[in-house]
């Protein structure tokens, strides 16, 4: 009854921790909401099937806020599913993962991700000055992180519409 009181809004109508007799408890997780259901497949960029409860909320308000957010955590908890949903979300929203480089030129990956194969930082910061409003989401930065300290500021310089959210 006290876990049913912790799981359940209304105890006495139990939706997701069922009594199965002569076995215990049966957990049925909440389903996901309709809009997540509905998302469209962007260009390469995975969808995944799960989008249960996240911290979607405050990585939005984050972006629409800071000039730079880092999501960090264990692995496995969800840090990259949570900034592809960001970008399945958000139109003006680029995804960069920098695990393809493979530890080669970071600023030819962003180039691409930009829909500028090959182009140079100075090219970077050009493109992303014209795009506009810009959601530039960088998975696996770890892997580069004094390549993107050296050209991340001249970005941000370029542009007052640039937000780049950092994925570990």
């Amino acid at each position: 009854a006290r876990l049913r009181q912790k799981i359940e809004r209304d105890p006495g109508a139990p939706r997701h921790l069922l009594t199965v007799a002569g076995v215990g408890y049966r957990f049925v997780p909440p389903s996901p909401p309709a809009a997540s259901m509905e998302r469209a497949q962007r260009p390469g960029l995975p969808l995944d099937s799960h989008h249960g409860p996240s911290r979607q909320d405050e990585l939005a308000a984050l972006v629409e806020t800071a000039d730079i957010v880092t999501v960090t955590g264990p692995a496995g908890v969800g840090k990259s599913r949570l900034l592809r949903t960001l970008v399945h979300d958000r139109a003006d929203a680029l995804w960069c993962e920098l695990r393809a480089c493979g530890g080669g030129d970071i600023v030819a990956t962003i180039g691409a991700a930009i829909g500028a194969p090959g182009a140079t930082d100075a090219d970077v910061a050009s493109l992303l000055e014209l795009k506009g409003r810009t959601v530039l989401v960088i998975d696996e930065a770890e892997a580069a992180v004094p390549a993107l300290l050296a050209c991340l500021p001249s970005w941000l310089a370029a542009t007052t519409q640039l937000t780049v959210v950092l994925g570990s």
